[in-house]
């Protein structure tokens, strides 16, 4: 069947134009440095909660060569206690007076296992947020901190001490470190850490400068011979133009020109299209040699900014289950028959360029065997064309046949990484197709390795691991009294969003092992300047749970510190919407005790001046450990109890306005302090609704329900969709398919009060309410020509109606979700799109 398919490939049709490419391997443009990706700002943080079965699989996709995405570079986060994105991820020396710990979080074990897959893998390292004894910051973002040779020396020593402990501890070796995440840098500071490197025996690490802009790094470089010292390559983030300056370095000094960070699209059919756009053009327009994509995997909650911008999507440790997603195959594209430091590029239109009909393609050659050859074609959405390939010199006397592997790339369907078969070279030419919406690798590299066990990725299906399960929903009722959780490791399941919250061994024999807050002062001191992205840390805090949670009783044993400043909280409904500037504040309901005994009720713990719902003192904290229980009720109602030795504080608050936010995590926190938390317990508060509308074992799916918005990817809600009869211009169905369901539902639509509202019903033939057409933005239904949107937009179950005004959507694959573009100022499909909101299926409210 592949071998008949092929051979369609390679007829011309009548209106296909005809095009000649020469492939000159004299013509040698640059040497190869790969493609990775970042492991960072918390975005790996559940992976290491899965089974471990399965998590040597998904890391197995990642990193073993010629099976997955076989990558060639990972860069990680030298941790901060900050958050600088999605999550804050552990700093190993967080005083400049106390021993630094190099077995905190996660990306040892990630690097160690990436060098156990493939020890050719090349480590990178940098500083997204520094301590706050480096120095006190005196300048704003984004100039560099500090003023000071005593501040340059300690950021040098921070970094140094970081990589012996990698090595010392670890036994592995960082072949690259950057200065600082998208902030200016300090001239004094490269030297000093190149000296501090030198010395600690680390000669032949490189230093990277300075992830960030093209200036005023690409004209400092040029002007500096002292900068030209101490930088081996310049490295940028989202540069997707040509730079004058890039170009003359380039040129005269040799110097590597990086991508260092790339891509952050929301991980579908579509952005895998637009990866493989860029992994040609930084090698063919920008000469970037290598480019590292962020993230490297999608595996923390939904709500928070930029999910699903990995991979592989991996947040739901506790059900085992996780989606390869379509840039995996883009990347596997190249990297799978690509050498680093062996094989280079060649000149453009010599071998690399772009075709009459738009697309691109890219050859990569070993200069010392020209056997080894291999051609990376990408066609986004344009006709498809004739290209006769003419291979010069001793290209034509060596390559007889090349295998070919095609990944297919629409909204409605996906074809992944297929074996084509193999394209005759007769005379050193070869006529090929090329289609639209396709990624094509043509290569002489043969693939050693068999196909991994997904094979249903592979086809472009079913994705995700096996699961017997109707719902791979958070489990409920869920406790931890962390007496398993691994020292200087992170809870389970719970994702840091601000500070450090490690397990560790109490003073108590009763309470043994907890959940510590370790962190015990501001990322950065003074302006708070020390963080790149700045987002403004207010009190540590972690989540847990559901985006979609309602009714939830909580409870949670904490001892404050023995400083007079120290407080504690516990929250539920909490939610940043995943809007980036509030994910150091999100609102909630939170019940937050300080050492004088004082509580309150509060929307927002992280501004003084928010909401109160209610407040007391006179409680005895001080002498040890307090228990607090905090829930929400149908009604709404928010019952809380405090228990502190023989006293106990037990009451309701009835809320009858919408000050409330709807639904959200779990969290608990803390002050700066060492603040310990045992005992911790989850239940559904409601008899009658569980956890919420989104609660599957109270609220299943039935005829009439309404279509709402939900953040994408809530393991609790129905978010799952199949598209039938899908071409680029229309849809004829879509269909609701739960696995619990005797037969499939259609989207539709009921008029109610003069408002069209979307929602499920039994699917009927020939009915165009349930007939929709989608232009690659928008779905309009057939049988009123009204278009899809949210009234109201947000995150808290804003319902689906139709109206005369258009709202974009995106049909994502193979994710199957029907994503929710809210407004033109928050951009889903350019890096730095922060909203994850999709439609979806729950409970009537």
């Amino acid at each position: 069947m592949a071998a008949m398919i092929f051979c369609l490939f390679l007829l011309a049709t009548a209106g296909e134009s005809l095009e000649e490419v020469k492939i000159d391997p004299r013509r040698l443009a640059h040497r190869f440095d790969g493609v990775g990706a970042i492991s960072s700002a918390g975005a790996s943080r559940l992976l290491f909660d899965y089974p471990e079965s399965i998590r040597m699989d998904i890391l197995d996709l990642l990193f073993v060569p010629q099976l997955g995405a076989s990558l060639h570079h990972l860069k990680v986060e030298i941790g901060g206690d900050t958050q600088i994105s999605c999550g804050s991820e552990p700093s190993h020396w967080r005083t400049g007076e106390n021993e630094p710990n190099f077995y905190r979080g996660y990306e040892f074990e990630l690097m160690k296992e990436a060098k156990r897959r493939n020890p050719s893998i090349q480590l990178h390292a940098l500083v997204f947020g520094w301590p706050s004894w480096i120095g006190t910051s005196v300048n704003p973002f984004p100039q560099w901190a500090w003023n000071s040779t005593e501040a340059n020396s300690n950021a040098a020593k921070y970094v140094t001490s970081w990589m012996v402990g990698v090595r010392d501890a670890h036994n592995l070796t960082i072949d690259v470190v950057g200065i600082w995440n998208e902030r200016s840098y300090d001239v004094n500071y490269i030297v000093e850490l190149r000296r501090r490197l030198d010395d600690a025996g680390f000669q032949d690490a490189l230093i990277t400068a300075n992830d960030y802009l093209y200036e005023p790094i690409c004209s400092d470089y040029a002007n500096n011979p002292v900068l030209r010292d101490v930088v081996d390559t310049l490295s940028f983030h989202y540069q997707h133009s040509v730079n004058d300056a890039a170009e003359h370095d380039l040129a005269s000094f040799g110097v590597p020109l990086w991508s260092t960070e790339d891509y952050s699209h929301f991980s579908d059919s579509e952005a895998a299209a637009v990866w493989a756009q860029y992994l040609n053009a930084n090698l063919l327009q920008e000469h970037f040699t290598l480019t590292s994509a962020w993230h490297l995997i999608g595996a923390f909650y939904p709500s928070v900014p930029f999910w699903n911008r990995g991979m592989i999507l991996a947040h739901t440790p506790w059900s085992g289950e996780y989606l390869v997603q379509p840039n995996l195959w883009v990347t596997a594209h190249t990297t799978q028959f690509t050498t680093p430091g062996v094989m280079w590029t060649l000149d453009s239109q010599r071998g690399s360029g772009t075709f009459n009909v738009g697309g691109s393609y890219v050859t990569f050659l070993n200069p010392s065997d020209l056997s080894q050859m291999t051609i990376v074609i990408e066609k986004e959405k344009y006709k498809s064309e004739m290209v006769t390939f003419q291979l010069l010199a001793g290209l034509s006397k060596v390559v007889k046949e090349l295998t070919v592997y095609h990944s297919y790339l629409t909204a409605g369907y996906s074809k992944m990484f297929t074996n084509e078969g193999k394209v005759k070279v007769v005379d050193g030419k070869f006529n090929f197709t090329v289609q639209g919406s396709s990624v094509y690798t043509l290569t002489t590299v043969p693939r050693k390795r068999a196909a991994p066990r997904l094979t249903p990725c592979i086809e472009g299906t079913d994705c995700v691991a096996p699961s017997e399960s109707n719902s791979n929903a958070f489990p409920l009722p869920y406790s931890d009294d962390f007496s398993f959780c691994k020292l200087n490791g992170t809870g389970r399941f719970w994702s840091d969003m601000s500070g450090a919250f490690e397990c560790a061994n109490s003073d108590d024999r009763k309470h043994g092992k907890v959940l510590r807050q370790s962190a015990t002062d501001l990322p950065a001191r003074g302006a708070q300047n020390c963080v790149s992205p700045d987002l403004r840390d207010v009190f540590p805090f972690t989540i847990i749970g559901e985006s979609t949670w309602q009714f939830i009783n909580t409870s949670v044993d904490f001892k404050l510190d023995s400083r007079g400043s120290s407080l504690a909280f516990l929250g539920v409904r909490v939610t940043a919407r995943a809007v980036f500037q509030n994910t150091t504040r999100p609102d909630g309901i939170f019940l937050l005790i300080d050492h004088n005994g004082n509580w309150k009720i509060t929307r927002n713990v992280f501004n003084p001046s928010a909401l109160i719902w209610a407040s007391g003192t006179s409680l005895n904290t001080r002498s040890g450990w307090v228990r607090v229980s905090l829930s929400v009720m149908e009604g709404p109602e928010i019952r809380f109890m405090i228990q502190t030795g023989n006293e106990t504080v037990q009451k309701t608050v009835s809320i009858y306005d919408d000050s409330m936010p709807e639904s959200g995590y779990v969290a608990v926190g803390s002050s700066w302090d060492s603040v310990m938390f045992d005992n911790f317990d989850i239940v559904k508060a409601s008899q009658a609704s569980g956890s919420g509308r989104c609660d599957r074992q109270f609220n299943r799916p039935r005829p009439g329900q309404s279509a709402i918005i939900v953040p994408c990817g809530d393991s609790s809600a129905y978010l799952k969709w199949n598209v039938t009869d899908v071409d680029d211009s229309t849809v004829k169905r879509i269909i609701f398919q739960a696995s619990n369901l005797a037969s499939p539902m259609c989207l539709g639509y009921r008029v109610e009060r003069h408002k069209f509202v979307v929602e499920i019903q039994n699917c009927s033939h020939g009915n165009l309410k349930q007939m929709w057409t989608f232009d690659g933005s928008m779905f309009m239904n057939v049988a009123c020509e009204k278009f899809m949107t949210a009234d109201p937009g947000g995150a808290d179950f804003g319902e689906i109606v139709l109206t005369d005004k258009a709202t974009p959507f995106r049909w994502a694959t193979p994710i199957n979700m029907i994503r929710y573009k809210i407004a033109p100022t928050d951009n889903l499909e350019t890096p730095g799109g922060t909203e994850n909101l999709c439609v979806a299926i729950c409970g009537d409210e």
